[in-house]
């Protein structure tokens, strides 16, 4: 793994960049995250800025409303690194690239992490941090900008952020996303293909290798809903997918009222024959508090049993720990197939 000095990335100076804050702050780790097999917790203001697709090698960075917080890198190794020897390789870098002769003391505090901090200004602290996952087989690297006011010195603000992030990447695991507003699991096998960030429009979508192209499942979050919503969902799927007809039902899901509508595509004789009829199925919801519209579709081949409930998706605004309503009766879904 190549480790990075990204504190050019992170908009340090000489100056101090806590706003004119000077008084301590308590820290508040409110805000759950979970993305690409690890989950964490960080303060209310910061938000997701860029972020990677693959659990294998990506990256997450988070900014607050001034610069960039906190970047977590990760990359898959067929072995166990040294973490010491690459801590202090990065450390010797850093002084090349004019530390000069500070201390770069060694982070403390921090189960199984490994790395050191160091203070840019009279009110700024970088802190790099290490970390092997064996059962995931991933290293991390944790970079954090930390300010004076949140009790950099005692390492708290380090330690408390660092041991907010757990690794879940388990091999026949299913993955929970959280962020952008999306509360979503993909199913043992499949992976996050692409993702479609807009301003109050987001979209995840996933994919299983080793299905044939046109399966697939989504999880799409459309903002400003009490805008442009009438309430109708059938009508809405009919104006999405005027090709295919639609068995509509209603049910209670995470306490909303719920639409789920079940169409085969692709219904032509050549398509049967060929194995390319598919089944597609739609579950959609409005979240008055988010004020948006939640639509989860999944595109599989007839016999396959994945429901859009099976992505357990969720607005961020339910209730924490609250469960998807169970799946009804496979064949209540499947009538139309």
């Amino acid at each position: 793994m190549t480790l990075r000095l990204l504190s050019a990335n992170f908009g340090l100076s000489a100056r101090g960049h806590n706003g004119g804050c000077s008084e301590r702050v308590g820290l508040r780790l409110s805000k759950e995250i979970a993305w690409a097999g690890f989950e964490m917790r960080a303060p209310e203001d910061w938000e997701v800025s860029r972020h990677g697709i693959s659990p294998r090698r990506g990256s997450l960075v988070l900014v607050d409303r001034r610069r960039q917080r906190f970047e977590l890198t990760w990359q898959h190794c067929e072995k166990k690194p040294d973490l010491g020897y690459s801590s202090e390789d990065l450390r010797a870098r850093f002084r090349r690239e004019g530390a000069g002769s500070d201390e770069l003391p060694r982070l403390k505090s921090v189960p199984g992490w490994l790395g050191f901090w160091r203070r840019i200004d009279p009110l700024t602290v970088l802190a790099y941090a290490l970390r092997w996952q064996r059962e995931s087989g991933r290293v991390f690297q944790a970079t954090i900008v930390a300010r004076d006011d949140e009790d950099v010195d005692n390492g708290r603000f380090v330690a408390e952020i660092l041991g907010a992030c757990l690794d879940k990447l388990g091999e026949g695991k299913a993955i929970h996303w959280k962020a952008f507003g999306i509360d979503c699991v993909s199913p043992p096998g499949w992976e996050l293909d692409s993702t479609r960030m807009h301003a109050m429009d987001v979209k995840m979508q996933f994919r299983n290798p080793d299905n044939r192209p046109g399966v697939e499942c989504a999880v799409h979050r459309m903002g400003m809903a009490g805008t442009w919503f009438n309430g109708d969902a059938e009508s809405f799927v009919r104006s999405r997918e005027p090709k295919n007809d639609f068995r509509f039902d209603t049910i209670d899901y995470n306490g909303h009222r719920a639409v789920t509508a079940v169409a085969r595509t692709q219904n032509r004789l050549f398509h049967r024959i060929t194995g390319k009829r598919r089944i597609r199925r739609e579950l959609i919801w409005q979240c008055e508090r988010a004020n948006s519209l939640f639509r989860v579709t999944t595109v599989c081949k007839p016999g396959d049993d994945l429901l859009p409930q099976d992505l357990a998706a969720q607005c961020a605004h339910d209730r924490a720990g609250e469960q998807p309503m169970p799946r009804g009766p496979k064949g209540a879904d499947t009538a139309s197939e």
